[in-house]
């Protein structure tokens, strides 16, 4: 296998090591990896969920999305290595002088799986229109809904998208992983179950119809998902002919099963990961800086929110001085996370950000002064400390031990005087509380623990998670609600950038977002079965690395 510096590799043997923590263990059959690649050329992957467990992109969460089900699809666009716009199943696109009037020619001869014929342009604007449908889950939904005025078919291969306004970034929203709202479905395959919504989710459930690089081929719920190589795709011809997604929700039993073969690549927390750089026949694999965990601190402005300590911007910044990071980055994981170099969930080169935009607050956030915490905390009126909980529904995804991370910091915090809450839940569990009920007690002005992976557009990253008009609405301040809705339109590089960095240092000075870690995304291979793992900056989802890995 390849090797580079995110890549580690062994000094004792495989063997050895299994011999040292055979004792209390339950034997697993070693299996002849090498000729099984060989012989089946079959790919066995351990994930510890696969959320809701929906074949239909437009009802899953984007991470799981992204991760997996993507590669069973294609999207209009897509972001080249360089996170640049790139073709995808639109070869071309231009945008007119009003910068509202978007026209799209797709590539002819692109097929959909199980002979439901070639991808049109009538498949795409069903697909566009299908994703603005009220009920649709994805939550890059309702910004789709509030970009597109119209979209038409103009020839077999062309179609033309109409958006509210300008919309200099719009490229981006049918491009993953900025958003997955780009997939296209095949009509035919939906009107199969007619026009209701429910029954056409209900139908791709069953087994979906994309375009893909790798086709659906079985799905055993709570256990597994098994997905087959497209031989007909335009763009990839993946060698791994079969990818089945085991479910092993145990991080120590996925574990033992790499070590025995019984799976090919799982994703290690980092103690596993540290100890990979020691044994021989694994690879690990990173993707830098590619996951975020920060505390978020929702409703803050409302009534609920306003009878919280954290209402006061300097409290939100006491907090951020009580974080160790270095001391979380190096003891708890094992130095694959640091702290952060960009924003919560924003590429360094998004579209739009200049580092004199972002550079000053990260390293402010990166201040561990737990003395200067309390001065703040005094300075604002608390000077024996606080309460306050800190909600962990992080979804482990791309950022490795996110909860364990998410403790640590509630019992430093517990070192400056602020005395804490923990509780954890599952995230679709708190999701409406995020969304919907930001005034009730139960969120507004406590911590939230998130996780997220880096987008590539400031104007989406702002209004998705702090404008009003946006889902998380984590920000309430006029000048920055004005200065949102300006970048969306704003078809001038040079003025996008400078309002930008404006919106920024609003965001800085609320610390309503307090930014804790950059992790890297750990991907432990089994190298008698893997030659060359693919690993692509910023891009932490598994679906494009099995396109591209290259097997013994």
């Amino acid at each position: 296998m390849t090797k580079d510096k995110q890549t580690y590799r062994s000094g004792i043997s495989r063997r050895a090591f299994l011999a040292g923590t055979a004792a209390g263990t339950t034997a697993l059959l070693t299996l002849p990896k090498g000729l099984r690649a060989q012989e089946e050329r079959t790919l066995r992957i351990a994930v510890t969920g696969l959320t809701g467990e929906v074949m239909d992109p437009m009802m899953e969460v984007r991470g799981q999305v992204s991760d997996i089900s993507m590669i069973m699809f294609d999207s209009l666009l897509e972001i080249g290595p360089d996170n640049a716009l790139v073709p995808g199943l639109a070869e071309s696109w231009e945008v007119d002088d009003s910068g509202t009037v978007w026209t799209l020619k797709l590539r002819e001869g692109a097929l959909f799986h199980g002979g439901y014929g070639e991808v049109t342009a009538e498949d795409a604007v069903y697909s566009l229109e299908r994703w603005m449908h009220p009920d649709v889950a994805s939550s890059g939904a309702s910004a789709l809904r509030n970009a597109i005025k119209s979209v038409a078919q103009t020839g077999t291969y062309t179609l033309e998208i109409t958006t509210n306004g300008a919309r200099p970034t719009f490229p981006y929203m049918i491009s993953p992983h900025e958003s997955v709202t780009g997939i296209v479905l095949s009509k035919k395959q939906l009107l199969e179950a007619g026009e209701d919504f429910e029954a056409q989710t209900r139908l791709l459930n069953e087994g979906p119809i994309g375009s893909g690089p790798y086709q659906f081929e079985s799905h055993r719920r709570g256990r597994s998902l098994t997905i087959a190589a497209f031989d007909g795709h335009w763009r990839a011809k993946p060698e791994a002919r079969r990818v089945e997604f085991l479910i092993v929700p145990d991080l120590s039993t996925q574990f033992l099963m790499l070590q025995s073969g019984e799976i090919d690549v799982m994703q290690p927390d980092p103690d596993q990961a540290a100890q990979l750089r020691d044994m021989d026949g694994f690879v690990l694999a990173t993707v830098p800086n590619s996951a975020d965990l920060a505390l978020n601190i929702y409703g803050t402005f409302t009534p609920a929110g306003q009878e919280m300590a954290t209402s006061d911007p300097r409290v939100r910044k006491a907090i951020s001085l009580a974080i160790n990071r270095q001391a979380i980055g190096e003891s708890l994981m094992s130095g694959f996370a640091r702290a952060p170099g960009a924003p919560w969930g924003l590429a360094a080169k998004a579209d739009g950000l200049l580092p004199e935009a972002f550079e000053p607050w990260m390293e402010e956030a990166a201040i561990y002064d737990p003395e200067q915490a309390k001065a703040l905390m005094a300075e604002a009126g608390y000077p024996d400390g606080f309460t306050v909980a800190v909600r962990d529904s992080v979804r482990a995804a791309s950022f490795p031990n996110p909860s364990v991370v998410a403790l640590a910091v509630a019992q430093q915090l517990a070192e400056v005087g602020i005395k804490v809450e923990y509780t954890t839940q599952e995230y679709t569990t708190i999701r409406p509380y995020f969304v919907e009920k930001q005034d009730d007690a139960y969120i507004a002005g406590q911590l939230a623990a998130a996780t997220n992976t880096p987008r590539f557009t400031s104007e989406a990253y702002l209004r998705v998670f702090y404008a009003q008009a946006g889902v998380s609405r984590l920000l309430k301040d006029d000048r920055f609600e004005a200065l949102v809705a300006m970048i969306g339109k704003t078809m001038n590089t040079a003025e996008r950038e400078a309002m930008v960095t404006e919106a920024m240092q609003i965001l800085h000075q609320s610390w309503v977002t307090v930014p804790v870690l950059a992790a890297d995304t750990l991907f432990a291979v089994n190298d008698a079965v893997v030659a060359d793992w693919p690993q692509r900056d910023t891009w932490p989802f598994l679906s494009r690395q099995i396109e591209l890995l290259k097997l013994t």
